[in-house]
């Protein structure tokens, strides 16, 4: 059988999400995405899909503390980051910067997946405010995750675009089998390392069909109107179970309204995607290797 694209061809079982189109509906691990929104941080919702389970009080502080340990740039980082060109598309730089990322090997896949997650943000924002002629902000340890993300972009945080992009980035951490996950799982699926195939996956999410091309919905910016409303927007479609157009989706070509509330610049649209997809990725690499078999697809021979 050929499907281009292996379009509607099942290639793996998961436990990590399930996408229900006709109704709008997506789950991790058998949550209901809107409780997850509603009742959970960034921080325990990734702890939750790497780790199968919701971190105890005492687990939980020691997981935001290692995040909070691993956010800094080891110095090497940052001089390649330095001799890069300064107009370096964001996404061009995490590809490079991550590939250079140097974890040992008998580190566990799960450690290596903290670093990984907590280091992005710091990339991020380095050569945002580089592109900017900003100087770099250190890392903050007395912000969470998200707070410290967008100080370190801005210069400054406040408790309302803390949530709205905490709302962001955990709809977004995971989507099933797209195409980045699947390259993520393809390259860990040969037993290399985490740090290759996170960057398999970056590389396939710059891509202009996948993350590549930030989205937005005109509907439902004209029914946001103001970035005043789209909490109470957000949180009600959720709660209604309604399908909110354009979060994280290919089909849109426009701007993301998610972002358009927060005043981000477009070039970090596809960056702070990734963002949260990493902690999906990493997910599948670990469920991968938990009952690993290579990918290998046949191709149709239609030479002469």
């Amino acid at each position: 059988m050929f499907q281009p694209g292996l379009k509607n061809v099942t290639a793996v079982q998961t436990k990590l999400s399930n996408i229900d189109g006709d109704q709008g509906r997506l789950s991790y691990r058998g949550k209901e995405v809107q409780q997850l929104v509603e009742g959970y941080s960034f921080e325990e919702v990734a702890y939750f899909l790497l780790y199968e389970e919701f971190p105890d009080p005492i687990t939980k502080e020691e997981f935001e503390s290692k995040l909070k340990d691993y956010r800094s740039l080891p110095d090497y980082m940052e001089r390649i980051l330095l001799e890069l060109p300064i107009d370096m598309e964001i996404m061009d730089v995490l590809r490079t910067l991550i590939s250079s990322h140097h974890i040992k090997h008998d580190v566990e896949i799960e450690e290596s997946a903290l670093r990984l997650i907590a280091v992005i943000p710091t990339i991020i924002s380095y050569q945002y405010r580089r592109m900017n002629h900003l100087p770099f902000l250190k890392p903050d340890k007395s912000l969470n995750h998200v707070e410290n993300f967008i100080y370190m972009l801005n210069e400054e945080t406040n408790h309302i675009h803390a949530k709205i992009l905490e709302t962001y980035l955990i709809l977004t951490m995971e989507h099933g089998l797209n195409a980045s996950t699947f390259a993520a799982r393809v390259t860990i699926s040969t037993e290399s390392d985490l740090v290759s195939a996170i960057t398999s996956a970056i590389g396939t999410m710059k891509g202009p069909l996948h993350g590549g091309a930030p989205s937005g919905v005109i509907e439902l910016l004209e029914e946001i109107e103001t970035k005043d409303n789209i909490c109470e927007i957000i949180h009600k479609k959720l709660r209604n179970k309604e399908r909110i157009m354009g979060f994280g989706h290919r089909v849109y070509k426009t701007i993301d309204p998610r972002a358009e509330a927060l005043n981000i610049n477009p070039m970090l649209f596809t960056a702070i995607f990734s963002s949260s997809r990493i902690v999906g990725w990493c997910a599948h690499a670990i469920e991968q290797m938990s009952n690993n078999t290579i990918f290998r697809p046949n191709a149709m021979y239609i030479g002469k």
